[in-house]
């Protein structure tokens, strides 16, 4: 680096050798810092030697986005209803489990929008003697079935509860997620064996009218 004093100011040589100091690598550098020093021998060098030479003022760095980029951040699909279906062999296992997914639904942020249950459907297993027909033992089930329905769920947030819910299974209790459909509605209700017969009676009813109408 060059250090310029006061004395070398008006002796002609140093202007020589300041001039050619600033033809060298550091040119650019040396030239801004004896700029910024205000020495007025310098300004005659700027004029003549340098007149090539472009001083680019300091740039202040900020962060850029693009206008393509949303500001809010990236959006986040969620789930409209999704229904957890749980069926097991034990009431009490069952209905107990799905107590503790209905409040950690709740923990995770989910809007709990229904819970019900489902009529218990009856098993019959049956076990044969070997290389015969005959019965060997008679086994009665029942299924039973307990749905709980949450609504906006995040799709980020929905696969890490489901894991959590898969590893706390208790034994002998199943775990299914589905959206929901009108179908499950409708199973929840019991059917009216009555009803369903006046309807079969009417159907009968109505085809023996179009029957006699034809002839």
């Amino acid at each position: 680096m060059l250090l310029v004093t006061s004395q070398m100011l008006l002796v002609p040589n140093s202007i020589r050798v300041i001039r050619h100091h600033l033809l060298t690598k550091n040119i650019c550098r040396d030239a801004v810092r004896l700029r910024n020093l205000n020495y007025n021998v310098p300004q005659l060098i700027f004029h003549s030697q340098l007149q090539d030479i472009k001083f680019v003022p300091k740039r202040n760095y900020a962060r850029h986005e693009p206008d393509y980029l949303d500001p809010k951040g990236p959006q986040i699909g969620k789930y409209e209803e999704i229904n957890f279906q749980l069926t097991g062999y034990d009431y009490t296992i069952l209905e107990e489990f799905g107590k503790f997914l209905h409040n950690s639904a709740e923990r995770f942020g989910f809007d709990v929008e229904d819970a019900w249950a489902t009529p218990s459907k009856h098993l019959k297993v049956i076990r044969l003697k070997p290389e015969s027909t005959v019965v060997d033992t008679e086994f009665k089930l029942q299924v039973y079935e307990r749905n709980i329905q949450v609504i906006n769920v995040s799709s980020t947030i929905l696969p890490l509860f489901v894991d959590a819910m898969q590893s706390s299974l208790p034994g002998g209790v199943n775990l299914k997620v589905h959206p929901h459909f009108k179908e499950y509605t409708e199973v929840r209700y019991v059917p009216d064996l009555t009803l369903k017969e006046v309807k079969l009676q009417l159907q009968e009813l109505a085809g023996e009218r179009e029957t006699r109408k034809r002839r």
